[in-house]
């Protein structure tokens, strides 16, 4: 059974079926809902951890990719506001894995977009949207962080000795990202 909907006028989470076997959502999506019918990349999250969730596991990502595109059009405000979206997103997956001991929640980006940057020392709250600069339209070599929620202490020990460096500092690269899902799955 599957439970798919599309509907560009409605909400569409009470629309869908956590009975049913499969689901499919297919609908206009932004992370910041400035249309208040359109599900939030939040709600959508916390729909499908609560879904997802069972004895046998799952793995779930969850992207915030308009982040990307707004960055690409160096669009200050709309691409905080998608970051803020994500945030809230990502807050949700800590909620809900809190207490628990088998779940990871990896957060990441593939590339930095834009090369943003701003004035750290006298960047205030309240004027940091009017700070940011962009030096590009493309993807950078800009380094992107990486945080991790849950215990991987057993992957260190088993694969830390093998990241790169750089700078005497070690780094994770995305076949890093891909075998510490791999291995917590397995462990």
């Amino acid at each position: 059974t599957y439970s798919i909907y599309w509907d560009k006028t409605v909400s569409l989470i009470k629309e869908l079926n956590p009975n049913a076997k499969r689901q499919l959502g297919l609908f206009p999506l932004v992370a910041s809902r400035p249309d208040p019918r359109t599900p939030s990349l939040k709600e959508l999250t916390t729909y499908a951890l609560d879904y997802l969730d069972n004895e046998e596991g799952f793995f779930l990502m969850v992207e915030g990719a308009k982040i990307d595109k707004k960055s690409h059009s160096n669009q200050t405000k709309l691409m905080l506001n998608e970051l803020l979206g994500f945030d809230d997103a990502v807050g949700a997956a800590a909620s809900w894995a809190e207490g628990r001991d088998d779940t990871l929640i990896i957060v990441t980006a593939d590339h930095e977009t834009g090369a943003l940057y701003y004035d750290e020392e006298n960047a205030t709250q309240s004027s940091i949207v009017n700070d940011i600069k962009w030096l590009s339209m493309n993807h950078s070599r800009s380094r992107v962080d990486i945080s991790i929620y849950g215990d991987i202490s057993g992957y260190i020990d088993a694969y830390g000795s093998e990241f790169a460096t750089l700078e005497g500092l070690p780094y994770w690269d995305n076949t890093d990202v891909f075998r510490l899902c791999s291995w917590y799955l397995t462990h």
